[in-house]
């Protein structure tokens, strides 16, 4: 029911959102409508007046802010934008398929399987940004979202001369590669590269 092929994140969002409108739109037991979607009514309040004390605190710092208006669920790019957000915040927890047989992460080469209730289990996508990575006899990453890499291949984590190398190779071949595609894809180049062959800073 609230399920989003591409994130766990957006999934637990739909799940946040069903339970906003409930509560405001219809005159419900909301414990037993939790109870029934496998929800916790007890978290999805907290949740909720967190969200509330945040935004009247940031209402109140920056009232004129833009940055206060939501960002309407009825648009198009609604969860793209989502997603774009959360590769960018999530950038140090970016991981690449190794080929169907789970994922690895960038730089630091750790292995891990898809959490078996995630909603991309098999989804196959190329990139994902996780929430946790937990250790034991088959590693697992936890909480996904499918991202695209022209959404972040212009971050310095990202550019070539932050990727490890064997023998002046990259030691992420696949990784490297999909980068460069993208790239190519938006007509750019990695901008360590450019500044060096401009002789510029690129700081």
């Amino acid at each position: 029911m609230f399920a989003h092929p591409k994130s766990d994140h957006l999934t637990h969002l739909n799940a946040l959102h069903a339970y906003g409108y409930k509560l405001a739109n219809e005159n419900v037991d909301m414990e037993l409508w939790c109870k029934e979607h496998m929800l916790n009514h007890t978290a999805l309040a907290e949740i909720r007046s967190i969200r509330s004390q945040i935004v009247n605190r940031w209402e109140k710092l920056y009232p004129r802010d833009d940055l206060t208006q939501s960002y309407s669920m009825a648009k198009s790019d609604y969860a793209d934008k989502l997603c774009q957000a959360l590769a960018r915040g999530l950038f140090t927890n970016t991981t690449y398929n190794r080929n169907g047989e789970g994922y690895v992460t960038i730089h630091d080469n750790f292995e891990g399987l898809i959490e078996p209730h995630s909603s991309l289990v098999e989804a196959n996508e190329e990139w994902i940004v996780y929430t946790t990575y937990r250790l034991g006899a088959k590693p697992h990453f936890d909480m996904f979202t499918a991202i695209e890499p022209e959404w972040i291949e212009n971050m310095e984590y990202f550019q070539t001369k932050r990727m490890h190398t064997n023998y002046g190779k990259p030691k992420q071949p696949k990784v490297h590669k999909s980068l460069e595609l993208a790239r190519q894809r938006k007509g750019v180049q990695d901008w360590s590269e450019a500044a060096e062959s401009t002789g510029s800073s690129a700081f």
